[in-house]
């Protein structure tokens, strides 16, 4: 959608569909507008999974200070969820 507010409000609600949404939202991270890539970044940190925290990975690069600092937040959050390290993927 053309609408960024549209776009990140849809970001959030694929966290409700969960595993299925992670390649939308890994897609979202190419986004040129950097409050799409954060607010796809925040929501991967509640999903979780393999996929997501290799993506997750190559956000703390991110151009953005704002969304590399939400991509630490959400591994770490990754992390605190699995109660393990990322790093088994």
């Amino acid at each position: 959608h053309d609408d960024p507010e549209i776009r990140m409000v849809a970001s959030w609600g694929l966290n409700a569909i969960g595993a299925p949404a992670v390649g939308g939202l890994v897609a979202a991270l190419s986004d040129e507008d950097a409050i799409i890539r954060k607010w796809a970044v925040y929501t991967l940190g509640f999903i979780g999974g393999c996929r997501a925290e290799r993506a997750l990975a190559q956000m703390v690069d991110d151009e953005d200070p704002d969304v590399r600092w939400w991509a630490a937040w959400a591994l770490d959050h990754i992390l605190e969820m699995q109660g393990t390290c990322c790093s088994g993927c």
